[in-house]
């Protein structure tokens, strides 16, 4: 593995800043609770807190299409 394989310690902070930003805005968590949530959740799936963190952006970024029947008929 090379050093462009390694996320930098800032790219990862930025990545986790931003799964906490995308936790608040659709749950209306504290800060802390955000933080909490990630945490819980990494090691519940048994991954990094930066894989947890990337795998809450990616959700956000590809939300899941609901289509009432009536707009399908």
């Amino acid at each position: 593995m090379n050093n462009h394989d390694t996320p930098s310690p800032s790219s990862s902070r930025t990545d986790i800043d931003v799964a906490i930003g995308v936790l608040i805005g659709l749950y209306g968590y504290s800060r802390e609770h955000a933080f909490e949530v990630l945490a819980r959740r990494a090691r519940t799936q048994n991954v990094g807190l930066l894989r947890a963190s990337r795998t809450v952006v990616e959700s956000a970024q590809y939300p899941t299409v609901h289509i009432a029947v009536a707009d399908v008929a």
